[in-house]
């Protein structure tokens, strides 16, 4: 406490095993922890895919052709799963927590220990543990007033930034393998995350919404997230 004085305290959880096969939420890490949370099933908690003879079966992915193998070889690995065995969801929006819990996952981070000062990050949130790592760290820092928007949709121009500290942090090549884009948008994109979308743009890992446009702005889908996350520290092994 403020007076120095050591105190403890201790807590029970209860853990219910659910299939490892299926999924039904956005992911976890082959090293164990917290899975992320599905919109709508927060609370929840999956254990991590410890078959080694898993194929995704996912039959929603013809839209998203560029992000299959992507998606499909972190489900192998049990960083991400979808709504159920067949659907993935690909089109649909993720948050900066269900963001921050699959990226901690990538680089085996979930069972660190940290702590957050985030004010609406409670220690009993699922994922607490990713977003206080990362918090310390130094690939999340929030608003600026206390909160870090857990449950906010993650924008293109956040994914970027969080995914190019990371891979500052994991030592992670980012040499340019692709001229750069002067996008017309450009200009709106923040200037806290300028470098880290055009580092990322050059490397080949994050491309433009069209061949002009990056979108800064646009909330960032799940099958960009898994592109972004596998390109950067999956594929790059």
């Amino acid at each position: 406490d403020t007076e120095g004085n050591e105190k403890s305290a201790s807590v029970k959880v209860t853990v219910k095993k659910a299939s490892t096969t299926t999924g039904g939420n956005d992911g976890t890490t082959s090293g164990g922890g917290p899975s992320i949370i599905a919109p709508g099933h927060t609370g929840a908690v999956t254990t991590p895919n410890t078959n080694t003879n898993y194929k995704p079966d996912f039959q929603d992915l013809d839209s998203v052709e560029w992000a299959r193998t992507a998606i499909n070889g972190l489900a192998m690995r049990g960083m991400i799963s979808g709504r159920d065995q067949y659907t993935f969801d690909p089109n649909a929006n993720i948050t900066r927590a269900e963001y921050c819990q699959i990226l901690m996952g990538a680089i085996n981070a979930l069972n660190a220990k940290g702590e957050s000062t985030f004010s609406d990050v409670p220690s009993t949130a699922w994922y607490y543990n990713a977003v206080s790592v990362a918090s310390q760290l130094g690939i999340v820092s929030g608003y600026g007033d206390g909160n870090f928007g857990p449950n906010d949709l993650i924008t293109r121009q956040d994914m970027a930034l969080m995914t190019y500290k990371t891979a500052k942090i994991m030592n992670k090549s980012l040499e340019p393998v692709n001229a750069e884009i002067t996008f017309e948008d450009s200009h709106e994109i923040s200037d806290y995350a300028f470098e880290a979308v055009m580092t990322l743009q050059k490397a080949g890992i994050i491309n433009g919404m069209t061949d002009t446009t990056f979108e800064p702005h646009s909330n960032a889908t799940r099958a960009q997230s898994a592109k972004v996350i596998f390109d950067t520290f999956v594929d790059a092994q």
